[in-house]
């Protein structure tokens, strides 16, 4: 097997395009890749590895983008002006967002350090829980308790019943 490291090979047949031709087709295409190989014969690519190798078609890349999204942001503004419902939509949309004019919520980043120090703390609390001696619980306990018979008991008042008989009572013991 070959150690060798790869290298790039030009193709026998391919012939350098001057640097020119690539500029104008990236300004022709509105800095789409695609349609400016599409100008040049040349495929995606291509063009991507030489925007990658060139500083000067970074820049110009760079530049024509930035021009692109001024003119459309200015067609925009213009459909806006007109009352274009879309158009005003899609700047709420966009624009507005902080205000609350969107449709789905903004996917937040979690911090997973937060969890993490959430997972130590319960399981510190959790340890405690199983070293520390258990409260005794309250519980319902039933004492029985005589009838009274309430002719013998209003007879004994002098004829005045002061409390009903009570056959059994339910409290609460520690």
């Amino acid at each position: 097997m070959n150690n060798k490291p790869f290298k790039k090979r030009k193709l026998r047949n391919q012939v350098d395009i001057p640097i020119e031709l690539i500029l104008d087709a990236l300004t022709q295409s509105e800095g789409l890749l695609t349609q400016a190989g599409a100008i040049l014969n040349k495929s995606r690519s291509w063009m991507s590895e030489r925007c990658k190798d060139d500083p000067i078609i970074q820049a110009h890349l760079k530049q024509v983008i930035e021009l692109t999204l001024d003119k459309y942001e200015d067609a925009l503004t213009t459909l806006r002006k007109n009352g274009d419902k879309t158009a005003i939509i899609f700047y709420l949309k966009t624009k507005g967002r902080h205000r609350g004019y969107i449709e789905h919520a903004p996917m937040e980043q979690v911090d997973v350090s937060k969890f993490k120090a959430m997972r130590e703390v319960f399981e510190a609390v959790s340890q405690c829980h199983q070293s520390a001696p258990v409260a005794p619980q309250k519980q319902e306990v039933s004492i029985p308790v005589e009838p009274i018979d309430l002719d013998s008991s209003q007879e004994k008042n002098g004829g005045h019943s002061s409390s009903s008989p009570l056959r059994q009572s339910h409290f609460l013991m520690p």
